[in-house]
């Protein structure tokens, strides 16, 4: 089973993306819309109308509790005006997720639906921890987080051949499932999203963050600090979203949190810090919970 595995490349194992539900075009017209702030609220109201189901998903999330508005939002117009492009982004990214990753991904022993709520628990976490840390682009870490696993869509149907290797391996290195896919496949699911991102035009900051997301500080670019921020908080409310026992699979219990990086930028993380962290993301279920309804 080793051997074949070491066969696979990310080159040869890109040809698998045609296996991905398709994406349907509106989302990502919307996708590139959303990166354009000067795009009016008529312009993203015109796109959305065009996928009458995902009009009917927007509507019913931009006026489930998640977002307690005053009254009551009856077109996409109005949702973009009340809710902001922001919001709005990190809306159609969740739908998109939960078309992409509400499946069994048996590779790394999730069962269907777990994959999905990891990913919104992460997104959710990331969120509240960017308002925490006073960042500004609190929607755009929910985004991210809500997109970080994506890779594992595809190397699950690899992953579980070899999952006893890799658990050997992550054990002796002691550097946790990523780089153990890394050292025993030649990349990671990591890499693979970074892939994934490109191939659908994500932005350049959410790509950096989909393929740094595990190990930060293997990051080599020079980017803005924003993008270091953004990296940082995705990261940890992927690592607390482990801890906290969310759809974390049989790599779980093998996630090491990225101290140096996360500290070199800023985040300040103790022991007493990430406990007070646990304490602020354990308060979220209850939006986690009401978000999941509101998409389904």
């Amino acid at each position: 089973m080793v051997s074949t595995a070491k066969k696979l490349t990310l080159e040869s194992i890109t040809e698998e993306l045609t296996k991905l539900p398709s994406v349907p075009d509106v989302i990502l017209k919307l996708s590139q819309m959303l990166e354009n702030p000067d795009v009016t609220a008529d312009e993203l109201g015109q796109v959305i109308q065009l996928d009458p189901q995902l009009t009917a998903q927007m509507l019913r999330a931009s006026n489930s509790a998640y977002y307690a508005l005053p009254r009551e939002i009856s077109s996409m117009k109005e949702a973009v005006a009340i809710l902001g492009q922001k919001a709005l982004k990190a809306q159609v990214y969740a739908i998109l997720s939960h078309k992409m990753l509400n499946r069994q991904i048996a590779g790394y022993g999730l069962a269907k639906g777990d994959l999905w709520n990891s990913a919104l628990t992460g997104a959710v976490y990331a969120k509240k921890i960017a308002t925490l840390y006073d960042f500004k682009e609190s929607d755009t870490a929910f985004t991210v987080a809500v997109l970080r696993d994506i890779g594992k869509l595809i190397l699950h149907e690899y992953v579980g051949d070899v999952f006893k290797d890799l658990e050997a391996q992550a054990l002796e290195s002691k550097q946790g499932f990523d780089e153990a896919e890394r050292q025993l496949l030649g990349f990671s699911h990591s890499e693979l999203g970074e892939v994934i991102g490109k191939k659908w035009n994500f932005p350049e900051r959410m790509i950096y963050a989909i393929r740094y997301h595990h190990k930060p500080s293997d990051m080599k670019e020079k980017v803005s600090d924003d993008v270091y921020q953004l990296l940082g908080i995705v990261h940890l409310a992927d690592a607390l979203c482990m801890m906290l026992g969310h759809g974390m699979g049989n790599d779980g219990l093998l996630y090491a949190i990225d101290l140096d990086y996360l500290n070199a930028h800023g985040f300040n993380i103790d022991a007493n810090t990430l406990q007070e962290l646990m304490l602020h993301l354990h308060a979220c279920q209850g939006e986690v919970k009401t978000l999941n309804e509101s998409i389904k």
